[in-house]
C-alpha cells in the first residue's frame, strides 16, 4: 500500500466515525494486532479528532473487558 492509498483510507475512516457522531473527546478501541489495518485505524481515529485505546487480542478476556468498560 503506497502512502497516498494510506491517506484515502484513514480518510475514508475519519470521515465514517464523524458521522456517527465520534470526535473530540470520544475514545475508540482498537482490537487488532499490530497490522497495516491498524496503522489505518490509528490514523482515521486521529483524523476524526477522537482517540484510539489499544486493545490487545492476545490479552486475557478479562483484561479487555476491564479496559473497554473503563
Amino acid at each position: 500500500m503506497s502512502y497516498q492509498e494510506l491517506d484515502a483510507a484513514s480518510n475514508r475512516l475519519g470521515h465514517f466515525l464523524r458521522s456517527q457522531g465520534l470526535g473530540p473527546g470520544h475514545r475508540v478501541g482498537l482490537f487488532l494486532d499490530k497490522s497495516l489495518e491498524a496503522v489505518m485505524g490509528i490514523y482515521g481515529i486521529a483524523k476524526s479528532g477522537a482517540a484510539y485505546v489499544p486493545l490487545d487480542p492476545r490479552a486475557p478476556a478479562a483484561r479487555v473487558a476491564y479496559i473497554a468498560a473503563d
